[in-house]
């Protein structure tokens, strides 16, 4: 018996990628299934979100770590990044791939922000630093948000942060 999540995901080439809760991720393309586990290469089999990078590859965020999916048919090459290699915390939560192509990650404790391979430190990772990043967005002028789940809202934009709280007029800390 599988259990599906609720992430569910078509990419531009109109295949889906299915996660589900402790079996791994189901590709279907073409009337072909791929199921991909741990023993393929994924940090994990609970997986949460799912982005597709322009390149076309898939990034997945699991209950530890994320997990890069190379095209490569049915055996693609999958390289995993955990806390040992500078994500901010093993639960991820949220997946996004920002329009210069770096992937932002919201964990349990913390954002990670990477860019070209590597982990990057900036005013963003640093002020959210052990929050609950389970929301993110990137609006029309490249800014991105940032929703917590007890500290409110954060906006990124040209090296600036700014902080939204209840007492700037959100309905609650969580976002």
């Amino acid at each position: 018996r599988v259990l599906f999540r609720s992430n569910v995901y078509r990419d531009r080439s109109g295949a889906l990628w299915i996660g589900t809760d402790g079996d791994g991720i189901f590709h279907i393309s073409r009337g072909t299934v791929t199921h991909l586990t741990t023993r393929n290469g994924l940090s994990n089999n609970f997986t949460r979100a799912m982005v597709q990078d322009k390149d076309g590859s898939m990034w997945v965020a699991a209950d530890e770590g994320i997990s890069h999916i190379l095209p490569g048919g049915a055996h693609p090459r999958i390289v995993s990044y955990q806390m040992r290699d500078g994500l901010a915390y093993f639960s991820t939560r949220i997946l996004l791939e920002d329009r210069r192509g770096d992937l932002w990650i919201g964990t349990d404790r913390g954002l990670s922000h990477m860019h070209a391979g590597a982990f990057l430190s900036d005013p963003a990772t640093a002020a959210v630093e052990q929050m609950k990043v389970w929301a993110i967005h990137e609006d029309s002028d490249s800014g991105l948000w940032f929703g917590t789940r007890n500290n409110g809202l954060f906006r990124f934009r040209d090296g600036k942060l700014a902080h939204f709280s209840v007492q700037d007029g959100l309905a609650g800390k969580a976002i």
